[in-house]
């Protein structure tokens, strides 16, 4: 494999752990200055290689467009994946063993009473058991998880005599050691130490022949306890008057399980079919289901504490639908029939029958006429293929799944299908649990044909809906070789990301329009048991979950902020489920489950993985960690955490299938929000995804981080599942209601305050505190800058109508950067007030208004709140509704028509003819507007209203391939929006210290402005540091500071961002750059 010695451009990265920045850069390096290093000697997969520092290996000069789209990249936190920090950079080979994902839980009984120890070094490979007997002392297996930070690894590294040449937070087994072995890295890894916890760490393992374990030991061995815990009493709810509890037991058959959906559904309304499984997990289920009766089908296999068992005899599916035919129906004038070869019908005419009651027989061609006149039948309905004749008996057929559909209805629930994973490895035979879904929901089953690939898919379901209408809600029940994950080269990281979203998006615009979710197992068993258990879920779920929720990884804080939502309905404050806590666990009485930390697609950091055998309450879990959801990546999906979760009590999870970035807790937000006042998961995923899609829209120019998350997010489970929640909202959550012809949004009634804990700042090596504010009703968009995470709470409104609505109008405006302005105001960006509304149409004839509105303004750093929104209100604007063209659009158009072609972004470090309508209309007269177009002398420009914007770009595309327009265009503007006219006396202002700096730079030959090229800081960026500085050798110290490409001035107007690998060929006859020293020639202009 290749590991990236040299990348581009050399930057101080305000993020610790950039996994995904690093990988992003690596793909952008061109694949080029590649060093080889031996797979048995990298310490980690080169995709998860972390370094603080980037540095050019290519000509300074790069490219303007791609500049600008880096500088984006660095204004936000980056991905959360399952590695930490590295602080050298090279490291050592791990356990062969070893995964970079979380490894098996150990379930203990048994605790160690706490003896003195003190930390010993080991022999390379050696295990802390023999390493500690070298000592004649024990190894202590209480302290193994002692040591999980680069303090506490050096600390134990000095108690052992030794000294830490690095840390690395790499979590391997068996660590904390230290690297042993010369031949490691050329020799550059030896005495690094590495820390980070494992739930398989033990006296007995080595980690790995690099390294040397550091090992607690003590003259005494461990005492240990044994504890028990009493079991938790479930009393069992009743099924309605007619039906009972009762469970169905089948070896894993796909179409024996889909013959017995019918009379599951008779006997006992929400099926509860158990296929080839008998683990702990489906013991659980058991004990708090307690079956009344339980039906053994075929060579099903028993499990302890049943009951009252039924055996039913059968040697094949079609036989047993015989079977059970004629035990469920001794009587029935009605049954629904498909051919025993013919898979996709019999998926579709399982929920048929079960919905209508009769008996589903699999005709296996041997003849039907004696089960037809013992049962009475006399109407047959053929599923899939004309079927035989019979006297006395009215046959007819349903050959098609819109066919089937029309049958039941037109439902509203819609389980797509692929028949032909059949015969796929692995997720073999998943189609099989979609009648179970369809029969819950009094839905359809769609089966897909042909050769599948994502587009193809959607084209199917595309094509269905357009003929039979939109449902409400989209299971896509399968593995991703059934049905695909829509992947595609994101264009943040050129990396792959994928998502399922696009299947939930069936018209022209890009807002989803069904409820979507995935449901997907690590086998039929295991989703025979997740669909029993969402089926069953009113008679399963246990008190001791209702109202109780869980938070765990290490960067958890970074998820207060959806707490209020769940906390204002009635749940209790979170419970903090630590990372070793899962070694006591045996089940997690909890509904809903928060995590942040980095996370892989076998764990999520500091908290469950692909290996825990922990049992779960039913619940929903969240994180936003990396590639939690990646399982089409693995070979086996008992490696997936995900999968694991579903598997032993889960019903429902919310991650990112690749690299997440902190921009995906938007759509977290949302959909806890959502959950918390009774929305499905499907529909609170559909909010949360659509909210992404509104800030898309509403960030011309910055929609990259948007568009990333819209390519990286999904919901696994029924869509249509409802989380059950203890009580209504204790405190009116931010809104918005239709009053007296007015739409009016409403700020939440109450915020909450939190201070983020020290892990967090510890991620971003923050040395002060970080406060952020939370509120129901109330969603946050994250943005990295300044050192750490910023958050912008916003209400993201909605309004469905029949009406013509085409947009809305502010009817008061509120102090920016909050409410809502519409376009007249300003240019949305990140945390700007809200800009535009965006309709989605429905099929119907009805359409939604989606827009956003900024509702607390306040310093993270400080937790001061600056200004708070209270209520806005907006005139609906229809077809009908008289407008007219608003300052701004009147002065765009008459940009154009001056034949100014430049959009917001210009190119020649000109300020555009559209950049000045935008920067006039905050300003009082003609003479304000033009001095502020005259000062715009910088690449990139932002302002509190209109944003980032940035005037070294090229605007070929729309100036006949000019970069860009003629001169003039910002002054023009200033003169189209009719502003008073300037002064009618002369006034001369005198030019103050930094403009006489400045232009004493340019007679001394420094030709580039505050924007520069060849990595260094210009004359005029020097002039900004003098005027800040106290003394001469601080203003030059300030220079020596400014490296790399981008950096942040802090000049007498304040903060501003300079571009130090750009060019000045304009300025300077050519050269990227001007004369080397003009930030040190301008301190000695000011300083002398």
């Amino acid at each position: 494999m290749k590991c990236f010695k040299h990348v581009l451009v050399d930057v101080k990265l305000g993020y610790s752990h950039m996994l995904g920045t690093w990988h992003a850069l690596h793909l952008w390096a061109f694949k080029t200055h590649q060093t080889t290093c031996p797979v048995d000697k990298c310490p980690i997969p080169c995709s998860n290689f972390l370094i603080r520092t980037l540095s050019l290996s290519i000509p300074c000069f790069v490219s303007l467009v791609v500049m600008n789209a880096f500088m984006k990249l660095m204004f936000f936190t980056a991905c959360l994946l399952f590695a930490k920090g590295v602080s050298s950079e090279d490291s050592c080979d791990a356990a062969a063993s070893s995964r970079v994902l979380l490894q098996k839980t150990v379930a203990k009984s048994e605790l160690a009473t706490a003896a003195a120890f003190s930390w010993k070094l080991a022999g390379p490979g050696e295990s802390c058991d023999v390493g500690c007997a070298s000592y004649g002392m024990f190894c202590h297996g209480s302290q193994i998880f002692s040591v999980d930070s680069a303090q506490q690894v050096i600390a134990a590294a000095q108690e052992a005599g030794l000294t830490c040449n690095g840390t690395a937070g790499w979590g391997y087994e068996n660590m904390p050691a230290i690297c042993s072995d010369a031949s490691c890295c050329g020799g550059n890894c030896v005495g690094i130490c590495a820390y980070g916890i494992q739930l398989t760490n033990s006296c007995g393992g080595n980690a790995g022949g690099s390294y040397s374990r550091l090992c607690p030991c003590g003259n005494e061995a461990e005492v240990t306890t044994t504890t028990t815990t009493a079991p938790t009493v479930i009393v069992a709810k009743s099924k309605p008057p007619g039906f009972e509890r009762s469970l169905f037991l089948l070896p894993a058959e796909p179409m024996l399980m889909l013959a017995t959906i019918p009379a599951a559904s008779k006997t006992g309304k929400e099926p509860a079919i158990l296929s080839g499984i008998s683990d702990a997990a489906a013991e659980d289920f058991l004990k708090s289901f307690q079956p009344e009766t339980t039906f053994m089908v075929g060579a099903a296999q028993s499990m302890p504490g049943l009951a009252n068992t039924v055996q039913l005899e059968a040697t094949s599916p079609c036989s047993a639908s015989l079977v059970l035919a004629k035990h469920f129906w001794p009587e029935t004038s009605k049954a629904v029939v498909a051919k025993c070869d013919n898979y996709a019908a019999a998926l579709m005419a399982a929920p048929l029958a079960a919905q209508q009651s009769v008996p589903l027989i699999l005709d296996d061609g041997s003849g039907l006429t004696s089960i037809f006149t013992e049962l009475k039948i006399t109407d047959v309905t053929y599923v899939g293929s004309d079927g035989w004749s019979f006297g006395g008996v009215t046959v007819s057929t349903l050959h098609t799944a819109g066919d089937v559909f029309n049958a039941l209805g037109k439902p509203e629930y819609l389980a797509v299908v692929n028949p032909a994973d059949q015969s796929m490895s692995p997720f073999q035979s998943l189609s099989a649990l979609a009648p179970m879904l369809a029969t819950l929901r009094n839905g359809a089953v769609l089966p897909l044909e042909g050769d599948i690939s994502a587009a193809a898919a959607k084209d199917q379901i595309q094509r269905h809906v357009a003929a039979h209408g939109m449902p409400k809600f989209l299971a896509l029940v399968g593995g991703p070789q059934a049905i695909p994950l829509h992947c595609e080269t994101g264009t943040l990281f050129f990396e792959e990301k994928c998502r399922d979203a696009p299947y939930g998006d069936l018209d022209e615009d890009m807002f989803m329009d069904v409820a979507l979710g995935r449901v997907v197992a690590r086998d039929l068993s295991s989703g025979s048991l997740l669909v029993s258990r969402i089926a069953n879920y009113e008679y399963v779920r246990d008190p001791e979950s209702e109202g109780k929720y869980a938070m765990g990884g290490k960067l958890k804080s970074s998820a207060d902020t959806w707490r209020p939502a769940l906390e204002n309905v009635g749940f209790a404050a979170p419970e903090i489920v630590e990372y070793l806590d899962i070694l006591k666990l045996k089940k997690l009485h909890v509904s809903a489950f928060l995590h942040l930390d980095h996370a892989g697609a076998g764990g999520m950091g500091h908290s469950f993985s692909y290996a825990s055998e922990v049992l779960f309450s039913p619940s929903i879990f969240s994180s936003g960690g990396c590639s939690t959801a990646g399982f089409d990546k693995l070979s086996d999906p008992k490696d997936s955490v995900v999968l694991t979760l579903l598997h032993y009590g889960a019903v429902g999870f919310l991650g990112g299938p690749r690299n997440a970035i902190t921009g995906s807790g938007l759509v977290h937000s949302t959909f806890w929000n959502q959950i918390a006042l009774k929305k499905t998961m499907g529909e609170a995923f559909k909010d949360g995804w659509n909210n992404i899609a509104v800030n898309f829209q509403d960030q011309p120019g910055e929609e990259v981080i948007a568009n990333y998350v819209m390519m990286n997010i999904a919901l696994f489970g029924d869509p249509a599942f409802q989380l059950f929640i203890p009580g209504t909202p204790r405190e009116t959550p931010a809104e918005v209601k239709l009053e007296n012809g007015l739409l009016v949004a409403s700020g939440p009634e109450r915020w909450t305050k939190y201070k983020a804990d020290q892990s967090l700042a510890d991620e971003w090596s923050w040395h002060g505190n970080l406060y952020y504010f939370g509120a129901p009703g109330a969603s946050s968009q994250k943005w990295y800058g300044h050192g750490h995470d910023n958050e912008y709470p916003y209400l993201y409104a909605r309004f469905t109508t029949t009406q013509d609505v085409v947009s809305l109008k502010a009817v008061e405006n509120v102090t920016l950067p909050l409410g809502w302005t519409g376009p007249e105001r300003g240019r949305g960006y990140i945390g700007a007030a809200g800009t535009g509304v965006y309709v989605d149409k429905h099929p119907d004839g009805s359409r939604t208004l989606l827009w956003r509105v900024r509702l607390l303004d306040y310093d993270c750093e400080t937790g001061e709140v600056k200004d708070t929104f209270v209520k806005q209100s907006y005139e609906i604007i229809t077809t009908t509704t008289v407008t007219t063209m608003s300052p701004v659009g009147s002065c765009k158009a008459s940009c154009s028509a001056a034949g100014f072609c430049c959009g917001t972004n210009s190119g020649c470090a000109l300020p555009s003819c559209h950049q000045g309508c935008e920067v006039g209309l905050y300003e009082e007269s003609v003479w304000s507007c033009i001095e502020k177009c005259q000062t715009m002398t910088e690449c990139f420009q932002w302002n509190v209203a209109w944003g980032h914007s940035n005037l070294c770009t090229s605007c070929a595309d729309t100036c006949d391939g000019e970069h860009c327009e003629p001169a003039g265009g910002c002054e023009h503007a200033c003169h189209s929006l009719g502003l008073p006219a300037p002064p009618t006396t002369t006034t001369t202002t005198p030019p103050g210290p930094l403009q006489i700096c400045k232009m004493k730079c340019a007679d001394d030959g420094f030709c580039c402005g505050s924007d520069s090229g060849c990595e260094r800081p210009s004359c005029q960026i020097g002039c900004e540091l003098a005027l800040v500085s106290a003394t001469k050798d601080a203003c030059l110290e300030s220079c020596k500071g400014m490296t790399g490409c981008f950096n942040e001035v802090h000049g007498p107007s304040g903060s501003s961002w300079a571009n130090q690998c750009t060019s000045c060929s304009s300025t300077c006859n050519g050269n990227h750059c001007e004369p080397e020293k003009g930030c040190e020639h301008a301190c000695s202009n000011v300083f002398g």
